[in-house]
């Protein structure tokens, strides 16, 4: 993920396989998006655009068989 991005990012999976689960939070801790993608072994990669931008500080967990996984996310435009 570019950190600070524009709401367009490219979302690498590198350790997590089969059904992954990601829910987005903003910074009050309110579940903003959530979605699931497959992923085979190796690593991955999800294209995830914000539907609405607003700057500030999102929180993506990512969750598959293998655990969690969180990351802090910078917006700017």
């Amino acid at each position: 993920i570019p950190n600070p991005n524009n709401g367009q990012m490219q979302l690498n999976f590198e350790y997590l396989t089969g059904k992954v689960n990601v829910s987005v939070y903003d910074m009050r801790g309110t579940l903003i998006d959530q979605f699931q993608t497959l992923n085979g072994t190796g690593p991955n990669s999800y294209l995830y655009t914000m539907k609405q931008p607003v700057e500030g500080i999102y929180f993506f967990v990512a969750t598959s068989k293998e655990g969690t996984v969180a990351r802090k996310v910078v917006i700017k435009r």
